[in-house]
């Protein structure tokens, strides 16, 4: 094994000429002829380092335990060059092309406004600084552009291109409150205005808020996904077609297929669209939505689009008693929090009744008569009967009331001071006054 350090020697004019930077040569085991690299410095001793780390970088790729020479190249190329590749990869992978198409631009600008040429200039804090000056920006598009960024590196990491993703310790923006777009539910008398104007498209509207399907994936449903004559009749939508790329089956509602039969052609071939035609493009909407009287944007600022249908089905699945789990399975969502979230639109739910139906724990005071009025406490007595003249026991009579000469006598506890004791306790004022 060869490793040493030198300084090139040459001779001009008969006199020898020594370079100030040393350089270093080595060949290992196996190496058919010996390596040699410059090493950029005057000092001796760093060299014989320098030369040491490239010899262990060398040994452990031979191993292969290392990629440190795929670091090196990979730190002189530039990063446009590592994402033209990244999209190809993308393109191979079978990648929407809209997700492809983002992707690109969001990265591309990154790289112009952060000056981001080369592995080197990338880090978190240019990228903390960019972010904060991003004023006319929503949080939703600030976090969509750092999952862009570091997609990216986290390729390049797997690919040994990066040793680690210099994105990785930045924290996320806080989006929740912070939306810019809210969507809210169609009610059921908007549904039906819309439909009454809506014309061809009327078909469209009504399998996008009876199955949950997105504009595209309903633009792609095929008269050989249709099994309408099945019991109940179902979409079998194909993994090519939907968003997280499995195939599902979607439950029509029998009045939609009704629908469906009648319009289908005679002979339907397999591969033809069934909604080509029947789905409004955005403009055409927000003009059916101005003819019905729907405002696009209501007094909160809630919005209603054709991705609001998706929301208005989960809404209703709500209101006719679907479960959490019944939902996010017709929505297809990994995340219930999802489904509970921005796919319901809580305005619409029957709260109000449901708190009505809550159990009383508090009896309500009843109001009671003459008599529940004169009751006495529970330690006094109870209630004496009325006043009468002292003429003996023939001729005791009650004192009528006559007119407004004689108001009604108050009831009394005791009246004769002749009473030895108070009645059960209860002493008058009277009796007090003889003890004295």
């Amino acid at each position: 094994m060869i490793c040493n350090v030198f300084r090139h020697k040459r001779k001009v004019d008969g006199r020898v000429q020594i370079r100030r930077l040393y350089s270093g040569r080595y060949r290992l085991p196996g190496d058919r002829k010996v390596t040699t690299v410059p090493l950029n410095t005057t000092d001796k001793q760093r060299a014989m380092e320098k030369l040491l780390a490239l010899v262990r970088d060398r040994e452990r790729e031979l191993a292969g335990i290392g990629g440190r020479k795929a670091l090196r190249d990979a730190a002189q190329s530039p990063l446009l060059e590592h994402l033209r590749e990244f999209m190809a990869d993308l393109q191979v992978r079978k990648r929407s092309e809209s997700h492809i198409k983002h992707l690109e631009t969001r990265i591309k600008r990154l790289l112009v406004e952060c000056r981001w040429e080369h592995v080197r200039d990338v880090s978190a804090d240019s990228f903390q600084l960019w972010r904060a000056n991003q004023k006319q920006f929503a949080q939703k598009t600030i976090h969509e552009y750092q999952n862009a960024a570091s997609s990216l590196f986290l390729w390049m990491e797997r690919h040994d291109r990066l040793e680690n993703n210099p994105l990785r310790r930045v924290g996320k923006v806080e989006r929740k409150g912070f939306e810019t777009v809210r969507r809210r539910a169609f009610t059921d008398d908007d549904m039906r205005r819309l439909l009454a104007v809506a014309g061809c498209h009327a078909l469209g509207y009504l399998a996008a808020v009876n199955t949950g399907l997105r504009r595209k994936e309903l633009a792609s449903v095929q008269w050989g996904d249709m099994h309408l004559e099945a019991s109940p009749p179902f979409i079998l939508v194909r993994s090519a077609t939907t968003k997280n790329r499995k195939a599902c089956k979607i439950y029509l509602k029998s009045s939609l297929a009704r629908s469906l039969e009648e319009m289908k052609p005679a002979k339907a071939a397999a591969d033809e669209l069934v909604f080509a035609g029947r789905i409004a493009s955005m403009r055409k909407m927000h003009q059916q939505l101005k003819a019905a009287g729907i405002p696009v944007f209501d007094e909160q600022g809630n919005k209603v689009d054709f991705h609001a249908l998706r929301v208005t089905f989960s809404t209703n699945l709500e209101l006719v008693g679907g479960s959490l789990q019944v939902r996010q399975g017709a929505l297809r969502h990994c995340d219930p929090r999802l489904t509970a979230g921005p796919y319901t639109d809580t305005t619409r739910l029957e709260t109000a009744s449901v708190i009505e139906k809550l159990p009383d724990f508090v009896r309500e005071k009843t109001i009671d008569t003459q008599p529940g009025t004169q009751a006495t406490a529970p330690a006094s007595l109870a209630e004496a009967s009325a006043v009468t003249t002292n003429g003996g026991p023939e001729k005791a009579k009650s004192i009528d009331n006559k007119g407004e000469c004689h108001a009604l006598a108050r009831s009394v506890s005791v009246c004769h001071i002749n009473q030895p004791k108070g009645v059960l306790g209860f002493e008058s004022p009277s009796l007090r006054q003889l003890r004295s």
